[in-house]
């Protein structure tokens, strides 16, 4: 007897995978006349697949279409050949071996030389992690912020002792 399990078409155990969840809280950092720094972080969900890359596109103010800028491995992206004067949104979506997520969108951003600020050419480094990854590293940081109010206590407490 043929039954929808027997078939594989419903199984207690299996959900296909599906496209993952947005980028979540893409925003820029930095911006000059021709290019935008952005970053975002991981979606919450992967869908069931690996996320394989982020797809970046742009739009010029009053366009319709986005162009494709290019899809990178982690969350963050430095956009370059942009016009001078001209204002951009940026998107960004996650993609897995199902196919890419709905999008996280910026706010218009105006490519413009800054003002009234020395122009630093060194090169900007971002760096990225997982969430587990920030999540270990916050709480190895809250712990040496424990342990140094600690001992400014007993410090402090040793030099109203002195005084």
């Amino acid at each position: 007897m043929l039954s929808l399990t027997s078939l594989n078409l419903l199984s207690p155990f299996t959900i296909p995978p599906v496209p993952p969840g947005p980028p979540k809280d893409l925003h820029h950092v930095d911006v000059d006349k021709t290019e935008v720094w952005l970053v975002w972080n991981w979606p919450d969900r992967n869908g069931g697949s690996e996320i394989t890359g982020f797809l970046v596109e742009y739009q010029e103010e009053g366009e319709k279409e986005w162009d494709e800028w290019k899809t990178v491995s982690i969350p963050e992206s430095h956009v370059t050949g942009l016009e001078e004067g001209k204002t951009y949104r940026f998107r960004v979506r996650a993609e897995n071996a199902i196919g890419l997520s709905r999008p996280d969108t910026t706010v218009p951003i105006l490519c413009q030389e800054k003002l009234g600020e020395i122009q630093n050419k060194t090169p900007r480094i971002f760096i990225t992690a997982k969430k587990n990854n920030v999540m270990n590293h916050l709480s190895v940081l809250l712990v040496e912020i424990y342990h140094f109010l600690s001992v400014a206590s007993v410090a402090v407490e040793m030099f109203s002792l002195i005084v």
